[in-house]
C-alpha cells in the first residue's frame, strides 16, 4: 500500500531540519564513490568507552559514541590519512595529527563524519 509523504509535518522546525539532513546525507552517498562501493575499514574500536570509528576509503571517517556519556577531548588513533578534515554535519573543521591521532568531543550516542580536506 501506498501513504503519500504528510508534508504538514515539515512545518516543524524540529522535522524540517532532520528532513534536510537525510536530504544532504543522500545527496552525499551519491555523489561519494566510497559510500557506494569498497570495503569499510574499522580503524579504531574502544570497548571499554564503547567508541567505534571506520573509514570508507581514505578521505571519509565515521566515529560513534555508543555510550550514554560524553567524551570530552577523547583521541580517536590510527586514522587513515592526516591533515584537515571537516565535519560533514556541522562544517567544524579539525586537524588529524602527525602520528594520525584525532582529538575531539563526541556527545552522548552521537555520529561525526568527516571528510578529508582537499
Amino acid at each position: 500500500k501506498h501513504y503519500p509523504m504528510p508534508w504538514n509535518f515539515l512545518q516543524k522546525d524540529f522535522n524540517r531540519r532532520l528532513f534536510n539532513l537525510f536530504q544532504n546525507l543522500i545527496k552525499l552517498r551519491r555523489s561519494n564513490k566510497d559510500l557506494q562501493e569498497g570495503p569499510i575499514n574499522f580503524f579504531f574500536e574502544d570497548e571499554n568507552n564503547r567508541i567505534l570509528a571506520y573509514s570508507r576509503g581514505l578521505n571519509l571517517i565515521i566515529i560513534t559514541n555508543f555510550d550514554q556519556k560524553p567524551k570530552l577531548k577523547y583521541i580517536i588513533s590510527n586514522l587513515p590519512q592526516q591533515g584537515k578534515w571537516i565535519d560533514y554535519l556541522t562544517n567544524e573543521q579539525v586537524d588529524v595529527d602527525q602520528v594520525n591521532n584525532l582529538t575531539l568531543t563526541l556527545l552522548p550516542f552521537q555520529s561525526r563524519l568527516f571528510i578529508k580536506h582537499i
